[in-house]
């Protein structure tokens, strides 16, 4: 149990910091950079937000290669000290008026070296999760990981909540930021104490590990890598409208307040914890990609039509369309880590895992707020970012199903290069 807590610890702050980055967009835009009309500035800090998610890939290459060549744990030490520090100096970062330019340029670097931070973490912690854990099991472990994700959006939007009330200063959003070093803090400790995986364990003993394990995965595994990329692509599009855009979303479109809007992302993010891993228990009894597929179908056929609900500013009616869709999205999140760990051969997991993710989070997930803005500004339609949400549900479903039906060559493939452990490993109820 500790070891999943020292593990999950780092993921709850790196999606802590995405939530209230994306929740205080409005006061981020106010705050860092030169004033504009409402719309314009928010774009600004949403560009920021996915401008620094393309150098995800290039830290996943670094990260991958440590990785697999020296062992999971360095990269668990490493990503949490980085995304601690640079999260609670976004907090102190003088305003516009202070420091003119700078404080812009000082936000916008700080956000990219959290996202090289970010880029190692999360690969690191599915393969510390699922690489030694029971096959039997392994959609309720692989759970864990969306539950922390959502854990570290709660607690972002807890922190936007306290820290907007009416009668604060008008600074004190600062201080979201600021405590983001205090989990880094703890999760820090507690990963010093943790063991390497058995699996990395394995590979020194024979020998396995390659010298340049990116070279053996894009020769390899390129197939393979697609499919990563847009399975983890279209998930994370799913999360970004559903939980960071969101509170944007319904204050530009409605008369909710941000209150109100951090207070419906809260409380379905609360309902989320009991249904992931009621899913991943799911995934177990009837397979893993067969939740995934049924989940993006039935988003697809459900995004407009909520999305059409969330549009009349109600904020029971909000509640009750972001809840249905939240719930549904955990079917799609639930066994999704575990589909990416055991996708690839050990001695090149970390890197093919990282990579493959890291692309389709930057190209596909990331771009999300930015994309769903644009469509609402330059089309007029109030329902655009449900449009663009079922587009992504489609295609999800489509990449699943084809995966589904890749995994009789995939195995093979592997399986010829003679290595210890293939991907075949704990894929039996798939």
């Amino acid at each position: 149990m500790r070891r999943i807590i020292a593990t999950l610890a780092g993921h709850i702050l790196e999606w802590y910091d995405i939530a209230i980055f994306a929740t205080f967009a409005p006061l981020l835009a106010q705050t860092f950079f030169p004033r504009q009309q409402q719309h314009s500035a928010v774009f600004t800090v949403f560009a920021t937000l996915a401008a620094s998610a393309l150098l995800k890939p290039f830290g996943a290459i670094m990260f991958g290669h440590v990785g697999d060549r020296y062992g999971r744990k360095n990269i668990l030490t490493l990503t949490i000290i980085v995304a601690a520090i640079s999260t609670f100096l976004i907090g102190i970062i003088p305003s516009y008026q202070s420091i003119g330019i700078s404080a812009a340029l000082l936000a916008i670097s700080l956000k990219c070296v959290q996202a090289l931070s970010i880029s190692g973490e999360y690969q690191a912690c599915i393969l510390f999760l699922i690489e030694d854990h029971d096959k039997r099991h392994l959609g309720l472990i692989s759970s864990m990981l969306p539950m922390a994700t959502g854990i570290g959006y709660l607690l972002g939007s807890l922190a936007c909540s306290l820290f907007t009330l009416p009668g604060l200063p008008s600074w004190s959003w600062r201080l979201a930021f600021m405590i983001g070093i205090i989990p880094g803090c703890l999760g820090l400790r507690m990963r010093l104490k943790l063991p390497e995986t058995e699996t990395f364990y394995q590979l020194q003993q024979s020998q396995q590990i390659l010298p340049h394990p990116l070279r053996r995965a894009l020769s390899q595994h390129k197939y393979l890598l697609l499919h990563a990329s847009l399975i983890t692509g279209t998930a994370s599009a799913f999360t970004n409208i559903l939980f960071i855009f969101m509170p944007t979303y319904l204050t530009m479109t409605s008369k909710l307040s941000l209150h109100q809007a951090t207070l419906i992302v809260t409380i379905t993010l609360l309902a989320t914890k009991l249904i992931i891993p009621v899913c991943g228990i799911l995934a177990d009894r009837i397979g893993l990609l067969r939740l995934m597929a049924l989940s993006a179908l039935t988003l697809m056929l459900a995004s407009v039509p909520l999305f059409n609900v969330l549009r009349q500013g109600h904020f029971g009616g909000c509640l009750l369309a972001e809840l249905i869709l939240a719930s549904i999205n955990c079917g799609f999140q639930a066994p999704k880590p575990a589909i990416l760990a055991r996708m690839f051969p050990s001695n090149v997991r970390l890197t093919c895992v990282g990579l493959g993710m890291n692309l389709g989070t930057a190209l596909i997930g990331n771009t999300t707020p930015l994309v769903a803005l644009y469509l609402m500004q330059h089309t007029n339609n109030l329902v655009a970012p449900g449009a663009y949400l079922m587009l992504c549900a489609g295609a999800a479903l489509m990449v699943t199903i084809s995966y589904r039906f890749s995994l009789k060559n995939s195995f093979d493939e592997i399986e010829n290069s003679q290595l210890k452990q293939s991907t075949s490993d704990g894929l039996s109820k798939i």
